[in-house]
């Protein structure tokens, strides 16, 4: 869920550094994927 929030307050795929957060690199293209999938559930 923190990709969300990071997504939320407007950062771009290419800000976001979950390595930080998860301890695993993400490529901007999953971090898109990611957020594709889930934010038709956080709009409803």
């Amino acid at each position: 869920m923190k990709i969300i929030g990071m997504y939320g307050l407007g950062l771009s795929t290419k800000d976001m550094n979950v390595e930080d957060i998860y301890g695993v690199e993400l490529s901007t293209e999953m971090i898109s994927k990611i957020t594709n999938k889930i934010l038709h559930e956080i709009r409803k």
